[in-house]
């Protein structure tokens, strides 16, 4: 019970600083705050403003306007089918593919039920990038010919695009950005100094970072990573060569060290898993970011921090990243995505 209990305080006073610093261009004069409890009220109540449930968007009407009737009625994905129209027939496309009845937990049934298609696909000359556990989904490179072949099959849910997710240009610290002096950013402690003093600092707690790696020797987060993992075909190193993954560690569980207690994090007493799925250039692809979600359900991670980029134009309910983290959720963590860095 207690460790929920720090869970959901970790979780929540990550949101809302995060909420904190991504407005602070609009609320440097905000009021001081009186309770943790009140100021996530308020923050809610700000972002908000529904005069009533008539007033709500149906998430099915967003649903209609992003498929059009032709992909509805497709088990190929829209993006997937762009790519196949500029692909020659032979040329491989990497894809993921649903199969149907998706299982609720990790099984060798499940993954006995993704042979026939894994049979299929090799000989079609395909190449097999992962076979997941935590989705009944398969990773696959296979010519652009044989990808409808592919969905037409009875034990085939949809094809998608393993699409590539890129990450936006690293902040310069001696830049401003929308009214946010970069340096100054992190100096203002609320909603930690409440729950710190109530003993919660994430002491406990793994929390799992699928990013672009962690810098384990920076002094913040020196002793932090306590397991890692690198789904970076091309880079075989856990280390963060762009930097992205380490400001999110930082701001997670940084002990502040190397600024005598400026830039603390959020939770400075949780554990860290550092799991890579970006490259040097803070890029990569859904499949590696399925599968470091896989990775840290299988390792006992408590929290999975997603702090990615890149578009989509397809189904929301049906796509594997979103049935990877439903199903993160339904084995007992708690998932953490970024939303909003595009507008």
């Amino acid at each position: 019970m207690m460790k929920k209990t720090i869970v959901a305080v970790t979780v929540a006073i990550l949101a809302v600083v995060l909420v904190f610093y991504a407005t602070a261009s609009t609320e440097n004069d905000m009021s001081e705050i009186q309770s943790f409890e009140g100021l996530i009220s308020e923050l809610i109540d700000e972002r908000n403003p529904v005069e009533s449930k008539s007033s709500l968007i149906d998430p099915k009407d967003h649903q209609n306007e992003i498929w059009t009737p032709e992909s509805k009625a497709s088990k190929l994905e829209v993006e997937l089918t762009k790519k196949m129209e500029k692909s020659g027939p032979d040329e491989k496309v990497g894809v993921i593919i649903l199969l149907k009845s998706r299982p609720s937990t990790p099984s060798i049934s499940s993954m006995e039920s993704q042979k026939s298609v894994i049979s299929a696909l090799r000989g079609s000359d395909g190449e097999i990038k992962y076979q997941y556990h935590i989705i009944n989904g398969i990773t696959a490179r296979i010519p652009a010919r044989s990808i409808k072949a592919v969905a037409d099959r009875s034990d085939v849910e949809c094809v998608y695009l393993d699409r590539e997710i890129q990450l936006p240009e690293p902040l310069e610290p001696e830049k401003s950005y929308g009214g946010i002096d970069v340096e100054s950013v992190g100096t203002a402690r609320t909603t930690e100094d409440l729950v710190w003093a109530e003993g919660f600092d994430g002491s406990g707690i793994v929390v799992a970072v699928i990013d672009t790696g962690i810098d384990k020797n920076h002094p913040d987060l020196y002793g932090k990573v306590i397991a890692e993992k690198n789904f970076v075909e091309d880079e075989p190193t856990t280390d963060d060569l762009y930097g992205h993954g380490t400001h999110c560690a930082g701001i997670i569980a940084g002990t502040g060290e190397a600024s005598g207690g400026r830039y603390t994090g959020v939770a400075p007493g949780a554990s860290l898993m550092n799991i890579r799925v970006l490259n040097s250039e803070g890029s990569g692809y859904l499949s590696d970011v399925i599968a470091g979600i896989e990775w840290a359900v299988d390792n006992g991670a408590d929290v999975i921090s997603i702090s990615l980029g890149g578009s989509y134009t397809g189904e929301v309910y049906a796509k594997p990243d979103c049935m990877a983290v439903d199903a993160a959720m339904d084995a007992g963590a708690v998932v953490c995505v970024a939303a909003g860095n595009s507008g």
